[in-house]
């Protein structure tokens, strides 16, 4: 939708264009992002729900993994944390990912009224998947802990 806008607003710039097109282009792209970020906001929520679980599960692991002598693991307990280490790094490039849109949507929504109810859907949307993924860099340091004893 953004490479439609984009190509929507180079028209605009062309000579002859009358002034009233680009107003129009942005409520057309404002119109058609409502509707995804409903749908965002609604996903992200679920997504935050789901996390929780694992959040209680994953620190369940980990504690069950601290308070129990090394030599009592069952075999799959190191590749599990090699697997919450590993998982925690590829969150932390794809978080880093999104942080980089967040400017660009922030912009968006000061670009016109219209638009600033779907970017903040959108921002808000982001912000909150991120947030929930934030333990991801402690129970990596958790797992390299119980590695190393």
């Amino acid at each position: 939708m953004g490479e439609l806008l984009n190509e929507d607003m180079l028209r605009t710039n062309l000579p002859g264009t009358p002034m009233s097109a680009r107003p129009a282009v942005v409520n057309r792209f404002a119109k058609a992002i409502e509707g995804p970020s409903d749908d965002l906001e609604a996903a992200s929520g679920r997504f935050v729900e789901r996390m929780n679980i694992a959040a209680d599960a994953l620190s369940a692991f980990l504690r069950w993994a601290r308070d129990t002598p090394r030599d009592e693991w069952p075999d799959e307990v190191d590749g599990l944390l090699d697997q919450v280490i590993g998982t925690a790094q590829e969150v932390r490039e794809s978080a880093d990912s999104v942080r980089e849109v967040e400017p660009l949507i922030e912009m968006l929504g000061m670009t016109s009224r219209q638009l600033r109810r779907p970017s903040r859907k959108i921002g808000a949307s982001l912000r909150a998947m991120l947030t929930s993924l934030a333990m991801f860099d402690e129970w990596q340091n958790t797992a390299r802990e119980l590695k190393r004893s």
